[in-house]
């Protein structure tokens, strides 16, 4: 958490400021899109992924995870000269936008010219980091730009990081709106939108501007590529393997222990403990009302410990941090061992990881109000004042409301 405000690319950048937000996009195929009458906003021509494995820490990005991710993109012979602008991830630390900027440097020195600068921007310095919203904001803003022909300019830029060669890096940051003008041969605009994640995940989306000449490949079926392939080839080339699986569930533990809740029918009764739910506060047998319920049953995971040795987690790390984290490191570590690769190699570029959790639990809550202090104590203390407390007992009585919410 920052200090002085969310600056990405600056010297003294400190770190997030947390921003709220949700983003929504219709997507479509491009041939679905046309026989709809859809106005179309952009072509996704490339998506990257990767993750970066092990590493230094938790929270240390890997410049070679991001690389493939980036390269991933490209891989079908997409022309990296034609990007126009790069919608950074940019977690306003010194060493985060170092990481990633130096990446992109390292994947577009051989594909520009050498004089060539792109102009590199984050939306995170206007709106903050909005967590899960944080990637779709920086498509939505890289789809605008293009439509409207123009990068905005950053802000809260005071001096560029030192540990990014700007004098040779194939990207500029503009201090004023530039123009992007469409390309002298009619082609689209382009632009990169990198989204990164804690722990090395890593998405790079090359993103087009529409044109006619999209619709015109798509309508006449003789421009369309062809190609003959088996049944066979086709199931090869689609095919997936599930080889290991682990989960964490209310009543079950593990894999077999959730098979046995499925197959008795037993109800695991799951009862709030006491102090993790308020019953005297939300219960009341029949209730209809939004803030009461009419049972004490719930989703509650209880009784579980994490082994902080299995990934060499500092205790006083795994004390502060949200449970709900190291479950799913335990679950992951459950599906490892089901598929036996926890002892035997892999191949870990074609092998990848599918979690599914839920969001807004207790961890979630208590992180939300306690970022909402400073303004829950400011709000008080005008209530009080607007109602003739006196000052001296202001700030005792808005310090105590403080440590009641938490």
């Amino acid at each position: 958490m920052s200090s002085s405000g969310s600056r990405p690319f600056d010297a003294e950048a400190d770190g997030l400021i947390v921003g709220e937000g949700f983003g929504a996009a219709v997507l479509k195929t491009l041939p679905r899109a046309l026989a709809d009458g859809d106005r179309i906003w952009g072509v996704i021509r490339g998506l990257g992924v990767s993750s970066d494995g092990r590493g230094k820490s938790l929270w240390a990005p890997r410049k070679e995870g991001q690389i493939k991710a980036i390269r991933r993109a490209y891989a079908s012979g997409l022309e990296m000269r034609r990007l126009g602008y790069i919608e950074a991830h940019a977690t306003s630390t010194p060493l985060g936008d170092a990481t990633e900027l130096n990446a992109m440097a390292e994947v577009l020195r051989d594909h520009i010219p050498p004089t060539a600068k792109i102009p590199v921007g984050s939306v995170k310095a206007n709106i903050g980091h909005a967590l899960e919203a944080a990637g779709i904001a920086g498509f939505l803003k890289a789809v605008l730009s293009m439509q409207h022909g123009l990068v905005p300019p950053a802000v809260n830029v005071r001096t560029l990081n030192p540990n990014i060669d700007w004098d040779q890096a194939p990207f500029y940051v503009p201090m004023s709106p530039t123009p992007w003008p469409a390309s002298a041969d009619g082609r689209p605009r382009r632009a990169a939108v990198n989204a990164f994640g804690i722990g090395g995940l890593n998405m790079h989306i090359v993103l087009d501007e529409f044109a006619e000449s999209d619709s015109r490949s798509v309508a006449v079926p003789s421009a369309m590529p062809k190609a003959v392939k088996t049944a066979a080839q086709i199931r090869q080339e689609q095919s997936v393997a599930v080889i290991g699986m682990g989960c964490i569930f209310p009543g079950a533990g593990n894999v077999a222990a959730f098979g046995d809740l499925l197959a008795s029918g037993r109800d695991p009764k799951c009862q709030a403990p006491s102090d993790r739910w308020r019953a005297d506060l939300a219960y009341r047998p029949g209730a209809t009302q939004l803030y009461r319920t009419p049972t004490t049953l719930g989703g509650f995971i209880t009784g579980f410990t994490y082994d902080w040795r299995s990934h060499k987690i500092p205790p006083r790390q795994v004390a502060g941090a949200d449970p709900l984290q190291f479950m799913l490191l335990a679950a992951a570590d459950q599906a490892l061992k089901d598929s036996g690769y926890d002892t035997k190699a892999f191949d870990r570029a074609r092998t990848g990881v599918i979690v599914g959790t839920v969001s807004g639990d207790d961890f979630s809550a208590r992180l939300q109000m306690g970022l909402r202090l400073p303004q829950f104590k400011r709000t008080l203390a005008q209530v009080l004042a607007e109602q003739g407390v006196h000052e001296d007992q202001i700030g005792e009585i808005a310090e105590q409301g403080s440590m009641t919410v938490l």
